[in-house]
């Protein structure tokens, strides 16, 4: 690179100056493409349980809603967040002693 004049160091800058810029531009287009898939993944209507709801209904709303998990209410307050493999887990507990012991 000694051996370049200083206009040929300048229009070499302006070169990869471009090629920057042409490929943050087609990046960036990709993230915009993928994040437009994604947008509307997320639900809009949300579901929350009483901290009484039992287990069985619990699994009933989310298999319905096709959610994972579950905000837990008490009195307006949130103690917590069930999810699925909880419930089942729950479920199984019977089960596994039944069986496994």
């Amino acid at each position: 690179m000694s051996d370049m004049t200083k206009s040929q160091k300048k229009h070499l800058r302006q070169l990869v100056g471009q090629c920057y810029e042409k490929e943050m531009t087609l990046t960036l287009e990709s993230l915009y493409k993928e994040f437009r898939k994604w947008e509307n993944i997320g639900s809009k209507e949300g579901i929350s349980a009483d901290i009484t709801t039992p287990a069985e209904e619990l699994m009933e709303m989310m298999l319905e809603r096709n959610f994972s998990m579950v905000p837990i209410t008490k009195n307006n307050k949130l103690p917590g967040i069930v999810d699925i493999c909880s419930l089942v887990e729950l479920r199984m507990t019977p089960v596994a002693e039944r069986y496994f012991r």
